[in-house]
């Protein structure tokens, strides 16, 4: 298949989603919010002083953030339309368009949802599930939207000194909101092995782009938690040697290391089918065991966790469980144990798919 076939199947692939990954959740959200404006509304003759004033600034900012997510909603719809009757784009057309003109608003929406709670507690307290509501909303879509861009585009890793323990509990943290609206408990079990010291092992990677690659795999795990009591979780990282992960793996590592840092990653959710290992990791593949068609996410998170290994001269693969107990398979990420920034000038080879 030649490039230009392939950007054309994957363009028309990525557009078909946006309608129901994007747009529909756009859709619910400002519902959601103009029905949670007239509750507010409804209450204004009820309620003087300071106490109006602050249902009434709630009240404004819902609107005038309804009336903005109108205006996106009505842009990307356009946009569909224009990339489907465009012979000469690409994915990377889309993406871009997507980051450049509506991530920002829906980012702002985010933020300015957030920033309420702050600014009007008593009212936030009053709507609590109105507010959670909106506010998991706009998070999923600012975030899907960070995640096609990220993943169509072409980046390098900025390494850095980090303290693995903080950044995982960071990401954790960061991906609550996925635990939280599907109303899952979650335990995580936290480990290292031959790395010291062993409480709080620092690194060097990439911290941004590994928070956000955490993040992705822990979404996962609460989409395909398989409606667990309780979800666990289990990250270990240990330091070994390329040739015990050609071993333990069957795949290819760069031959310019010797040591390197290896991660598993496991968590007691349903799975994923033999079948389905390597397609998972390409763009657009939603193929998780029990997934359907209505599932959310556009394909794109695996793919993108994929390209941060490669950028970190490293990889990412699901196999069968190391030090994970009562999983049914695990991720295995694994790079260079670098001392310096400078180590990743040196010649990029391929990875096996």
């Amino acid at each position: 298949m030649n490039t230009e076939l392939e950007d054309r199947e994957e363009v028309e692939q990525l557009t078909g989603h946006l309608n129901h990954q994007v747009v529909s959740p756009l859709v619910g959200l400002r519902s959601n919010m103009k029905l949670w404006s007239q509750a507010i509304d409804a209450d204004l003759d009820k309620s003087t002083g300071s106490a109006r004033e602050d249902l009434l600034a709630v009240s404004d900012t819902l609107k005038d953030e309804s009336d903005e997510l109108k205006g996106v909603i009505a842009a990307i719809q356009d946009l569909r339309a224009k990339f489907k009757t465009t012979a000469d784009v690409t994915p990377w057309n889309v993406s871009e368009s997507l980051n450049k003109r509506f991530s920002p608003v829906i980012n702002r929406t985010f933020r300015t949802l957030q920033g309420l709670e702050r600014s009007h507690r008593r009212v936030i307290k009053k709507y609590r599930a109105d507010y959670e509501l909106c506010r998991r909303m706009a998070a999923q879509a600012d975030r899907l939207l960070k995640t096609v861009y990220s993943s169509s585009t072409e980046f390098k890793v900025d390494l850095s000194r980090l303290n693995f323990d903080n950044m995982l509990h960071l990401a954790f943290e960061s991906a609550r909101d996925a635990f939280e609206k599907r109303s899952i408990k979650y335990e995580n079990l936290i480990s290292f092995r031959n790395l010291s010291p062993a409480p709080s092992p620092i690194v060097f990677g990439d911290y941004t782009r590994l928070i956000e690659l955490f993040v992705n795999l822990i979404d996962n795990s609460a989409k395909y938690s398989g409606k667990k009591d309780t979800l666990r979780i289990s990250v270990t990282l240990s330091r070994t040697t390329g040739t015990a992960i050609k071993d333990l793996l069957r795949t290819q590592v760069e031959s310019q290391w010797e040591r390197f840092l290896l991660i598993e990653y496991c968590d007691n959710g349903i799975g994923i089918k033999p079948t389905e290992r390597k397609l998972i990791f390409q763009k657009g593949e939603r193929g998780l065991a029990g997934r359907s068609k209505r599932d959310e996410g556009l394909g794109y998170g695996l793919y993108y966790c994929r390209k941060v290994m490669h950028a970190h001269r490293g990889n990412i693969i699901y196999s069968n469980s190391l030090y994970c107990v009562g999983g049914k398979g695990s991720f295995f990420l694994y790079f260079p144990e670098f001392t310096s920034a400078s180590q990743l000038e040196a010649p990029k080879i391929t990875h096996q798919r």
